[in-house]
C-alpha cells in the first residue's frame, strides 16, 4: 500500500515538476522573444535613420549641384561684345576679393583693441573675405563628404 501511495504521490509530483519546468520555459521563451523584437526595432529604426540620413544627403547634393548649374547658366547668358567690358567684367570678382582683404588690414589696424564691436565687425568682414576667396580661387565643383 505504500508503494502506491509514493507511486500516486510521485508520480503526481514529477507531473507537478514537469507542468512546473515546462511553465518556466515557456516564460523564459516569451522573455527571450520579446528581447528579439525589441532589438529587431531598435536596428530597424537604427536602418530607417540611416536611410533617412542618405537621403538627405543626396537632397543637399543635389541642391548643390543645382545651385552650381544655375551659376554657369547665369554667366553663360550673359553676351558683351567689348573686349574692354569684358575685361572689366573679367577683374570684378578679383577686385572685390583684395579690397576685402585690404579692408581686413584697415579694420583690423585701426580698431581699438577694446571696442565694443571690434569682434563683430571682424568676424564679419572675415567672414566675407573667406567665402569671395574660396569662391573665386576654390573649387565650386561637388565635394565629396566623409
Amino acid at each position: 500500500m505504500l508503494e502506491i501511495l509514493l507511486s500516486v504521490f510521485g508520480g503526481g509530483a514529477t507531473g507537478l515538476f514537469g507542468s512546473v519546468l515546462g511553465r518556466l520555459t515557456s516564460i523564459w521563451e516569451t522573455k527571450q522573444e520579446r528581447k528579439f523584437v525589441l532589438e529587431k526595432y531598435k536596428l530597424d529604426a537604427e536602418l530607417r535613420a540611416q536611410e533617412t540620413e542618405r537621403e538627405l544627403q543626396i537632397i543637399d547634393a543635389k541642391a548643390a549641384q543645382e545651385a552650381l548649374s544655375a551659376s554657369y547658366k547665369h554667366d553663360s547668358k550673359i553676351v558683351v561684345t567689348s573686349s574692354f567690358v569684358q575685361s572689366i567684367r573679367a577683374l570684378v570678382r578679383p577686385v572685390l576679393t583684395g579690397f576685402l582683404w585690404v579692408l581686413v588690414g584697415a579694420i583690423w589696424f585701426t580698431l581699438p583693441e577694446s571696442g565694443e564691436y571690434r569682434t563683430e565687425i571682424i568676424q564679419s568682414i572675415l567672414y566675407a573675405s573667406t567665402t569671395a576667396t574660396v569662391w573665386w580661387f576654390g573649387d565650386r565643383g561637388y565635394q565629396k563628404k566623409n
